[in-house]
């Protein structure tokens, strides 16, 4: 049996006045990092996950957190992960 480990990148654009908040609430997403953040109110966030749905998940996590203007997938890694069966 094999999965998939997906990693993504995306470039956040955030309401000034709501970045903090909205860089807390990214943090509570499964898998999701806010790696850095801009002056000008750009997040580099990422997102982990072992299934092409998590990944998704967290990406529509993050459009939908209030504040956030726009997000643009900037990377996506696809690397299979073989797990052992029971033998």
């Amino acid at each position: 049996m094999s999965q998939d480990y997906q990693v993504v990148s995306l470039v956040v654009h955030a309401k000034a006045e709501k970045q903090g908040q909205i860089e807390q609430e990214i943090a509570q997403i499964a898998g999701a990092e806010v790696v850095t953040a801009t002056d000008d109110h750009k997040l580099i966030v990422t997102i982990e996950g072992e299934s092409r749905q998590a990944v998704l998940n967290g990406i529509e996590a993050v459009n939908q957190t209030e504040g956030v203007i726009s997000s643009a997938l900037a990377y996506h890694q696809v690397d299979p992960l073989e797990t052992q069966e029971p033998s």
